[in-house]
This record gives C-alpha cells, sequence and structure tokens, in this order.
C-alpha cells in the first residue's frame, strides 16, 4: 500500500473498498444433512442466482439415479 503524508493512497482505499461490496455480495447456503449429505451454494444476493455449487447438479442427479454405483464414472481397468 502506498501512503503519503495525507494517509494511504485513496485508489488503495478504493480498491479495498470495492472488493469488500464484491465479497458482501455473495451468500453461501447449505442443504441436506448428514444423512443426505451436503450442498453448498454461492448465492448471488442481489439477483438470486446461484454462482457456484458443491458438489455440482451433475454429480448429485448421478448419485440420484438407481443405476449408478460408485466406480461407474471412470473405467480403471486396464
Amino acid at each position: 500500500m502506498t501512503t503519503n503524508a495525507s494517509g494511504p493512497d485513496t485508489s488503495d482505499r478504493r480498491r479495498a473498498t470495492e472488493e469488500a461490496e464484491r465479497l458482501a455480495r455473495y451468500r453461501l447456503i447449505i442443504e441436506g444433512g448428514p444423512d443426505a449429505g451436503f450442498v453448498y451454494k454461492n448465492v448471488d444476493r442481489l439477483t438470486g442466482e446461484i454462482v457456484s455449487q458443491y458438489p455440482r447438479e451433475e454429480v448429485l442427479k448421478l448419485k440420484s439415479d438407481p443405476a449408478y454405483s460408485g466406480g461407474k464414472v471412470i473405467d480403471t481397468t486396464a
């Protein structure tokens, strides 16, 4: 951070403020429970849009498919 006689550089303060506002825009939502498993979602507070999710929706669909069993995604046999 650059300083001068009047204190920290205003551009550094502006950048820090913008970064804090950007981070405050998102909200973490945790769904599910220990038995069913947890789903973590980052949601944009302004739009309600899901920005990211873990595990992804595709993985959740695989998990709920009765024909799926662990290890079917990757064939590790030589």
